[in-house]
């Protein structure tokens, strides 16, 4: 699928390729499948992050380019789809949980950007998955 005029960002399904000025990013399939109508945040989130070079990134990079590709600016839960969560930090209470959870206030449940989806089960990390 092009845009028309000829310019500007191209997709090619399966797996998607999105191109542009920030050169070539892979997208694995499953998150194509998934997420295609999030593609105009997730250009957005490529070009300000500048991810052109998905072999630098990190774990947490990673993760959170899967929570933006899939929630974009607001994260919601996968069991009762409330968006009142908030991130879990971590035991000193100044970052991130290392387990990048979240908690949901409607239903008192935790979870993960891996939650409901393909890899959920996985025991691959999110950095192989986006690489």
């Amino acid at each position: 699928m092009t845009p028309q005029g000829g310019g500007g960002l191209r997709i090619n399904p399966l797996p998607l390729y999105v191109t542009g000025f920030f050169g070539y990013l892979l997208i694995p399939s499953f998150i194509s499948s998934i997420y295609l109508c999030s593609f105009i945040n997730l250009h957005f989130f490529v070009s300000h992050y500048n991810f052109s070079m998905v072999s630098q990134l990190q774990e947490s990079d990673a993760i959170e380019f899967l929570e933006y590709a899939r929630w974009g600016d607001t994260p919601s839960c996968p069991r009762c789809d409330s968006s009142n969560v908030c991130q879990v930090k971590d035991s000193s209470g100044s970052g991130r949980n290392s387990r990048f959870l979240w908690r949901c206030h409607g239903c008192k449940r935790q979870f993960t950007v891996r939650i409901g989806t393909e890899f959920e089960d996985s025991r691959v990390s999110a950095y192989v998955w986006v690489n």
